[in-house]
């Protein structure tokens, strides 16, 4: 059964938008009776897709009101296509009724065609909108209220609504975060070895009377007590705090795209809260209901109280939600909005 329009756009994950390349091109190249929209289509391997054109059409001018009055007008869009010989022809796909004084953005089916064109690039050769009177002949667009492109907000574009069957996370720049890790690790281990090589350096001054070098010594001896002091006071917090272990739940997490190297391509957000799933899940647990446990959970904690080989089934996320994330892709340079599932931890429990 075929999708309806609705159906399609709410189903969708992914929304990309592609400017009208024609905008680049002179202005020469502009008819004054109608205009060619060019949109470069990239191949995808999803055909569940949706494809609007979006025109907007501001309030035409007095002049032209005045002259036409408020009579309808038919906006036509069709598709070019290649014809014998060099020449093109035009299919017409949609016409929408719209008054002089109107003002908002139109809104045209292009699925067929896009799919088309992802298929066969070669017969991709744009869009063909002009404006016609009740009598059908052809008007300037200009005097209408559409293809003002000295106005950049309204620069025609093509909306692709696309239900994805891939719902991983691809990074363009993944090969770069093993060595951005390494080298911030490495900083850490440098900066660290460098303040504790200050130290030592500064206990073997020379000792050109023994009541200084005495006084080093026992500087020394005092450091190093009280580092040692420190160490056990550490380890006593530590245990203090793993005896305290609290029960499997959901912890704060953010995610930071920066500091991960996703930066330079993901356009917002910046960064997310994530969560994370952490907490003991023992048999303690078990029949209390204060933490989600499956069947398998249960049984593997039962078995780990008597069998120490045995490990405690581990805190996992049960419930995640998606997160939509708006990006440039690099080969294309387009702007896209997509949904990702499985980004944000809800609820957590015992596996």
């Amino acid at each position: 059964m075929e999708l309806t329009t609705d159906e399609l756009r709410d189903r969708s994950d992914r929304i990309v938008t592609i400017l009208d390349s024609s905008v680049t091109r002179q202005k020469s190249t502009v008819e004054e009776f109608g205009k060619k929209f060019l949109f470069t289509i990239k191949k995808d391997d999803d055909r569940d897709l949706y494809a609007s054109l979006r025109i907007f059409k501001a309030s035409a001018d007095v002049a032209f009101v005045d002259s036409f009055g408020n009579q309808t007008l038919s906006v036509v869009a069709s598709i070019v296509n290649p014809g014998h010989g060099g020449t093109y022809h035009h299919d017409t796909i949609s016409i929408i009724k719209v008054k002089p004084l109107d003002e908002g953005w139109l809104e045209i089916d292009l699925t067929k065609a896009v799919v088309t064109w992802m298929d066969h690039p070669e017969r991709n050769q744009g869009i063909y909108l002009k404006v016609l009177d009740q009598r059908a002949d052809p008007l300037p667009l200009k005097h209408v209220g559409i293809d003002r492109v000295e106005e950049t907000e309204f620069i025609p574009f093509l909306a692709v609504y696309i239900n994805n069957k891939d719902k991983k996370l691809h990074p363009q720049n993944s090969t770069n975060l093993s060595s951005t890790e390494h080298e911030r690790t490495t900083r850490a281990a440098r900066e660290y070895s460098d303040s504790d090589s200050g130290n030592s350096f500064s206990d073997e001054s020379s000792d050109e009377d023994s009541s200084s070098d005495s006084f080093r010594r026992t500087r020394r001896k005092s450091r190093k007590n009280r580092r040692k002091g420190n160490r056990q006071s550490k380890n006593k917090k530590k245990r203090r705090k793993l005896g305290k272990k609290k029960n499997c739940g959901k912890e704060k997490f953010y995610v930071n795209f920066r500091e991960i190297d996703w930066g330079d391509y993901i356009l917002a957000p910046e960064g997310y809260p994530a969560y994370k799933c952490s907490g003991k899940c023992t048999l303690e647990n078990v029949g209390k209901n204060v933490v989600p446990m499956t069947n398998h959970a249960i049984m593997q904690a039962m078995m780990a109280s008597i069998d120490k080989r045995i490990e405690c089934p581990k805190c996992a996320p049960l419930k995640l939600e998606a997160m939509t994330i708006l990006y440039m892709e690099e080969d294309t340079r387009r702007v896209t909005l997509r949904k990702y599932d499985d980004m944000v931890v809800k609820k957590c429990g015992c596996h």
